[in-house]
């Protein structure tokens, strides 16, 4: 997968550092396992625990100068921010009779071990979009909880209750928006054979092959301008009138596109993530009229869609029962 800019991809991170083929091996499956984790540009962390950032507030204003005019000097003006980076670790183990039947062990444990990825993938699309260290200190400072305020990148959608979803709309970029992990680390899951343990229990005694899984990761916003999204989408209203006279989908994400600063740069990414049902929806409004901003596409045999040239991808770790903002 092509990298943005000078930035590496998981993958291309895990190469500089990884040694180890199978941290190369679980950085490729951790993408195949998520859309979002196959879009994320990664870097090295500058902190032990994350990364340090200086989020740019104002720029400075030129002088217009006549002939022998003497001119302030001006500055822009910054704040530096810290974005943590969350561990997660999990263990699997099989019975080594069952693994060593057909002298197959090493592809059983992997078969098994997939479970235990696809977990930890959830965990970590999770809390990318909802994590929030002020609450749960052990996690990852996410996407959403940024954005709990009508402003210039936030669209209220209105909706009541605690049916609401979100669309976000994420230009990655390596000084936009991008992965972390700690500092001295290796990008992707660390992968441990802990080889054959006797497994002990109330229950007894049993043979197994052990492995551990572990993953330190961030997300870092150095450039808030290029996050963007529509907060308070009601689910029912929207389900409820597949017209788009109620919430009109299509509008909402034109305005989205457009809140979003230098959408066209070439050193971004852009990338709108939306959970399933808003996207059904979607895909409903645009077939009741004409639509010239909703595209799809085969790629690889599969079907893709679009907004504006933009991709969309579906996100099941985007929740339908948000609050309102």
């Amino acid at each position: 997968m092509a990298t943005i800019g000078t930035l590496p991809n998981l993958l291309d991170a895990a190469k500089l550092r990884g040694a180890d083929g199978r941290i190369l091996r679980t950085a490729e499956l951790l993408m195949k396992l998520s859309p979002m984790v196959a879009d994320i540009p990664f870097q090295e962390g500058n902190l032990t625990l994350g990364h340090r950032v200086n989020v740019r507030h104002s720029l400075p204003t030129p002088t217009a100068r006549r002939m022998n005019q003497r001119v302030l000097p001006t500055k822009s003006t910054t704040e530096q921010n810290d974005e943590q980076c969350m561990e997660l670790v999990d263990y699997s183990q099989v019975d080594c009779s069952i693994a060593d039947l057909g002298g197959q062990s090493a592809q059983y444990r992997m078969n098994e071990a997939m479970a235990h990825l696809q977990g930890m993938t959830n965990e970590f699309e999770r809390q990318a979009f909802y994590g929030n260290s002020a609450v749960v200190q052990e996690e990852l400072d996410g996407i959403i909880p940024r954005m709990t305020a009508a402003s210039d990148t936030v669209i209220d959608a209105g909706g009541a209750g605690s049916d609401n979803a979100s669309i976000v709309l994420v230009g990655w970029g390596a000084q936009t928006i991008y992965g972390i992990y700690p500092k001295g680390t290796t990008a992707g899951i660390k992968h441990e054979d802990l080889g054959k343990h006797t497994s002990e229990t109330s229950s007894g005694l049993m043979e197994v092959y052990r492995d551990r899984w572990q993953v330190n990761a961030g997300i870092a916003v150095e450039d808030p301008r290029y996050l963007a999204a529509i907060r308070a989408i009601d689910v029912s209203t929207l389900v409820a009138d597949t017209t788009g006279a109620t919430t009109n989908l299509i509008n909402l994400m034109i305005q989205l596109v457009h809140s979003v600063y230098n959408i066209d740069s070439p050193l971004i990414k852009p990338v709108i993530y939306m959970p399933r049902t808003i996207n059904m929806m979607l895909d409903i409004q645009a077939n009741n009229k004409s639509n010239v901003y909703l595209t799809t596409e085969q790629v690889d045999g599969r079907r893709h869609l679009s907004f504006r040239g933009i991709p969309i991808h579906v996100s099941d770790a985007m929740t339908e029962t948000e609050s309102t903002i």
